[in-house]
């Protein structure tokens, strides 16, 4: 996500980028009509949490449970 403002551009963080794909995983994983969808979504889900683990170095936090958590 990249915005223009007086001629400067700002570049979204990764840390920031995979929070924020990881949640609207979730988001789509609630909204699936199969469980295939739900399975298929909760891992990108995943995935994304695990490379935002990866970068902030907190990868022993249970940050997918913590999401899935909130979901329900």
């Amino acid at each position: 996500m990249t915005s223009v403002t007086r001629g400067q551009h700002f570049v979204e963080s990764n840390e920031r980028y995979f929070r924020r794909r990881a949640a609207q995983e979730l988001a789509a994983a609630r909204r699936a009509v199969t469980p295939s969808a739900v399975i298929r979504r909760r891992d990108l889900a995943e995935s994304y949490l695990r490379q935002l683990s990866e970068l902030t170095g907190f990868g022993d936090t249970p940050l997918f449970e913590n999401m899935l958590e909130l979901q329900d």
